[in-house]
């Protein structure tokens, strides 16, 4: 049978440099006690799994007891994202002497001890979610005793309270044990108390194989036999094991006892189904090597000669495309010769397994530490065995000792803060993305809900089936308002067609121009490092320094051939598969970590896709930025715009409404904050492209938008652990650089449709009551898709509304009433008085407009009125 971990108890140093020739190249072995002629622990790790192994500790404390603790990473298990701490150990008997040789104690202080490290390692190495497996010789005999939880009890109190109480139900499932050994000891007992408060099971008498419970220990001598050999797990795990075999102990083929058994121990063995089936999680955990920025030069020499490798593997791919390859193909050729660079440049960095000194965790302790500790012990044990207790000089000679210890154990532990502190200060110095990198590690908890189908069906909801109504045909209405045209037949007032969309479309022919040598540099340098590469084997990184410098020049290897491919994508349609899929994770908001709505998509496209998105991104901003497409009141994600416009506007207006004079009629000031129900996530890509046609984007250039979302795949990751694939149908990429903008060409209609009904119908929509800004108008604010409302009276403010719903059900998005808010702004501290203390605020009286009539209750709910049915 082929085992992917091997557990050997009460080894010795010349067994393990025995075992060490038998170790595959890549394999990992983990040792306590080498020193020892008995009493250690060893793990091996087979090399399958070997890169998703992270060494704990080992530990030879407290006396009597060894143990190593490994823990694999949830992106190699079918764990739902959880990981698995293992902890293998030996104990020595209790009657055994090495307890003995560290003074007289009673065997209740050494089961306390040998139970309370056991505990201690399990919380300290189990993070949220993790299962455990504890195994070896602890020499603990649990027999017949019960290390399940009241069941009978739980479920009796669970009726009576109508509460379900922790994992029970986990546990009930689980059969009783049964075992061959008739008699148990104080080990057994206390780790059955242990099992009961950690609600861990013992697997033996339980799993298919060994549903008896046989005996593992037999005595040479033939005074009896136990089952001390255990495998102790987390309920989970009991459902994943499949068989659990006791072996017959081997006879020796060779040495000195030839035909006499090897042990007095049988091998156990335990077959669990958690490893994950095909090629781990997408991401950086797939590759062995990290790009190292600081050491760039390093990847930048393998593309320095014209004949590099990876250079002519991309050439010889780029040349055939569109004969003999498609563009899927070739991008897999870019992705695979970059991993393959960076994995050379890179690829002999490897974590390094480092043995903790006795049971000491902490990186500060040194040498010195040791020493000076062994010393103190071995004068203590000294005086024990020379019966030196009450000697005073004895005594005296012990304290020093010990203070010398301890002051040794404390300038080691300032020093290691005063060199990590330099350290990082150098690693964060003029890099501040550095620093918070630093300062976030090991902040980001695992999220509660671990369930990668629970996630799946959420997003697969949310992008798919709970599609918000829209009315095709008022959106073509509010459209032609718009641009100029006739509202009805019926009205004096008759546009003619935009002289400023004209123009715009016009324009707009630079955008089905073939993308040029420039414009891929550009999205080349406009990258960010240390991101994702989502399902891509190569991160940006790969792309951006493969370069080299020619007279002082630096050059880009990859972007004459990155602009064919990507050119080729843009005017052929043959849009590649790989940028088709994209990781979405789940990121708390705020609210219940438990209700997936308080969670927004996070989603993570390769390299290659986002240079594709920035090179389409930068043209449509330059030419909304060129020709006026832009919304004037749009602050989010522009060139030379953001946030600080809008605030400075905000307090500008609400600055100088405090300024007017007190008595002054109509100096209001009403600040409407609008929220969008899930924004981003429920555009209607068809109006999306409609709305995009209107303003002027056409042909070949609308095309290309629109293959981008042609096919539109997501896959959840959650913890580590990757979910199935399935379709997007409505909603803008979430994590592709062009979302914003397109986005905020699509909200941007609703500030459209105000300044068209501005000019249309006045007198509806007050619009004499706008606010300005020195003679400029300024209805409204936007920062991608938060929006803010400024009126100067109430009609004027229900007329925004009104207007805002219109274009909401026309266009599909709905608003959160719960999360808008009102602000009012008066010199008149009485006046302000007034509006929030009346409770019926008042009946907003512009039916004559054809807007109904609203009763608000209190000042917040006016912005809330409109959305209510």
């Amino acid at each position: 049978m082929r085992y992917d971990i091997v557990v050997l108890t009460e080894t010795h140093g010349s067994a393990m440099s025995e075992l060490s020739r038998l170790i595959p190249n890549g394999s990992r072995c983990y040792c306590t006690g080498r020193s020892r002629e008995r009493g250690g622990v060893c793990v091996w790790v087979h090399q399958r799994i070997a890169q998703s192994v992270t060494h704990c500790t080992s530990s030879d404390a407290p006396r009597g007891m060894n143990s190593v603790w490994l823990r694999l990473q949830g992106d190699a298990l079918d764990l739902g994202g959880n990981g698995l701490v293992i902890g293998a150990g030996y104990a020595a008997p209790l009657g055994s002497r090495v307890y003995a040789s560290g003074g007289r104690r009673s065997q209740d202080s050494i089961t306390r001890r040998v139970m309370d490290r056991v505990r201690t390692l399990v919380r300290r190495f189990q993070q949220p979610g993790d299962e455990i497996l504890l195994l070896g010789d602890l020499n603990a005999r649990v027999a017949g005793v019960c290390d399940l939880p009241d069941a009978d009890g739980d479920a009796e109190l669970a009726d009576y309270a109508q509460v379900e109480l922790g994992h029970a139900n986990l546990l009930r499932a689980i059969p009783p044990r049964r075992s061959e050994d008739s008699a148990d000891n104080a080990f057994g007992r206390a780790l059955a108390g242990l099992c009961k408060e950690l609600e861990l099971v013992v697997l033996n008498g339980r799993v298919q194989g060994d549903l008896q419970g046989a005996c593992t220990f037999w005595s040479p001598a033939g005074q009896g036999s136990s089952m001390i050999d255990l495998f102790v797990a987390s309920p989970a795990l009991f459902f994943r094991a499949d068989r659990l075999n006791v072996l017959n102990i081997p006879v020796a083929q060779n040495g000195e006892k030839v035909g006499s058994l090897m042990s007095d121990h049988c091998p156990v063995s335990l077959e669990l189904r958690i490893l994950r089936q095909g090629p781990p999680a997408a991401g950086k955990g797939s590759l062995r090597a990290c790009f190292d920025v600081q050491r760039k030069t390093r990847y930048e020499t393998l593309f320095a000669a014209d004949d590099a490798p990876a250079v002519r593997r991309i050439a010889d791919a780029v040349n055939k495309l569109g004969a003999e390859m498609d563009s899927t193909a070739v991008v897999g050729v870019f992705m695979k010769a970059c991993s393959a660079a960076l994995e050379r440049a890179f690829g002999e960095r490897r974590s390094r397994v480092r043995r903790v000194r006795e049971d000491k965790d902490a990186p500060w302790w040194t040498d010195e530490c040791a020493a000076a500790r062994n010393a103190m012990l071995q004068h203590k044990a000294h005086m024990r065995a020379h019966g030196l207790l009450a000697d005073e000089s004895a005594r005296q000679v012990f304290t020093k000792l010990r203070s010398r210890y301890q002051r040794i154990r404390k300038d080691a532990r300032a020093a290691h803060r005063v060199a990590y502190f330099t350290s990082f200060l150098e690693d964060c110095k003029g890099d501040p993305r550095a620093l918070w990198r630093q300062l976030n590690q090991g902040l980001k908890p695992e999220c509660p809900i671990r369930d990668v189908n629970t996630w799946r069906e959420y997003f697969d909801a949310l992008y798919n089936n709970e599609v918000n109504p829209f009315n095709e045909v008022r959106a073509d209405y509010i459209l032609n308002l718009i641009n100029g045209r006739p509202l009805v037949a019926s009205r004096d007032w008759a546009g003619t067609e935009s002289v400023a969309r004209n123009q715009r479309v016009v324009a707009a022919a630079s955008l089905s121009a073939p993308f040029t040598l420039a414009e891929v540099i550009a999205a080349l340098k406009s990258l960010r490092n240390h991101k994702s590469p989502g399902l891509e084997l190569a991160p940006a990184e790969c792309y951006k320094y493969a370069t080299r410098s020619i007279e002082n020049k630096e050059e880009f290897v990859l972007a004459p051939y990155l602009l064919r491919l990507l050119e080729h994508i843009r005017s052929t349609g043959d849009y590649p598969k790989q940028f088709e899929v994209s990781v979405i994770t789940p990121l708390h908001k705020k609210g219940d970590a438990h209700d997936p709505s308080n969670y927004r998509g996070l989603a993570v496209g390769g390299a290659l896709s986002k240079l594709y998105a920035f090179l389409l991104d930068r043209r449509l901003k330059a030419w909304g930025e060129g020709c006026g497409a832009r919304s004037p009141y749009q602050g989010g994600f522009r060139p030379k715009r953001g946030t600080m416009h809008n605030l400075f506007l905000v307090r500008h207006l609400t600055d100088r409404c405090r300024r007017d004079h007190p008595n002054a009629p109509g100096q209001g000031l009403f600040i409407c904050q609008i929220d969008f129900e899930k924004a981003f996530d429920r555009v209607n890509r068809g109006l999306l492209w409609t709305h995009l046609e209107e303003r002027g984007v056409k042909g070949a250039a609308l095309e290309a938008l629109k293959r981008c979302y042609e096919r539109v795949e997501l896959r959840v990751k959650v913890n580590g652990a990757t979910g199935e694939t399935f379709p997007s149908s409505q909603g803008v990429k979430q994590g592709c650089p062009m979302s914003p903008t397109l986005f905020g060409f699509f909200v941007e209609g609703y500030a459209d449709y105000v300044d068209a009904l501005d000019v249309a119908l006045p007198v509806a929509m007050a619009a004499q009551d706008c606010t300005n800004v020195e003679g400029r108008r300024v209805p409204l604010a936007l920062y991608a898709d938060d929006l803010s409302l400024f009126a100067a009276t109430k009609r004027r403010l229900m007329s925004l509304l009104a207007a805002l719903r219109e274009w909401s059900e026309a266009f599909g998005l709905t608003v959160n009433a719960k999360k808008c808010e009102l602000l009012f702004f008066h010199p008149n501290a009485q006046v302000r008085s007034h509006f929030y203390a009346i409770s019926d605020l008042a009946t907003m009286h512009v039916t004559e407009d054809g807007l109904p009539t609203y009763h608000l209750e209190d000042a917040r709910t006016l912005s809330r009125a409109v959305f209510w049915s």
